[in-house]
């Protein structure tokens, strides 16, 4: 009976310093990927995001999105952008939901969708996203798929400048 514990106390000391291993190896790869990113090496970026992405990572899906959009070290494809942004938007991504958002609005690389812009704005909004909140504001105002009105309009817009305040206020 001892020998059955100890046993299965290994086994799980050994399954637990696998998957913290793990992270610390995905962390580490999803660090040199935004260090890559942000020093313009978009090619090396790209290679570090996309196995962090097919495991599921919603940053990985979001980022991959972003680099399909403006032909980021790929080239330019919305559609593989949108199915990049759907996966972390899924995932409660509140970038990747904005953004999916921002290609019904226009219609890029999906048809026109105001009433599916707004669904995904919506999402992101109820997240603190500021520029999820002034999308919604932005459509309010315009009566996009919906009753125009100026008062949630206006309601929205002051959500996101007092978001975008906060988020200034925070990294200071």
């Amino acid at each position: 009976m001892a020998s059955m514990r100890k046993m299965f106390a290994t086994l799980f000391i050994a399954i637990s310093m696998f998957f913290g291993s793990l992270n610390v190896v995905l962390g580490n790869d999803f660090k040199k990927a935004t260090e890559a990113y942000e020093r313009g090496d978009f090619l090396t970026a790209f290679n570090y995001f996309k196995p962090l992405a097919k495991q599921g990572n919603a940053r990985a899906q979001h980022n991959l999105g972003v680099m399909y959009i403006q032909g980021q070290g790929v080239p330019q494809d919305y559609i593989k952008a949108h199915m990049w942004y759907a996966k972390a938007a899924e995932q409660g991504n509140a970038p990747a939901q904005s953004n999916l958002g921002v290609m019904y609005f226009q219609g890029h690389g999906v048809p026109q969708d105001y009433k599916i812009a707004f669904k995904w704005f919506a999402k992101a909004a109820e997240q603190g996203h500021a520029n999820a909140q002034n999308n919604l504001g932005v459509m309010y105002e315009r009566g996009h798929s919906l009753p125009q009105n100026y008062i949630k309009a206006h309601m929205w817009y002051n959500v996101s400048i007092a978001e975008a305040k906060n988020k200034e206020l925070i990294t200071i």
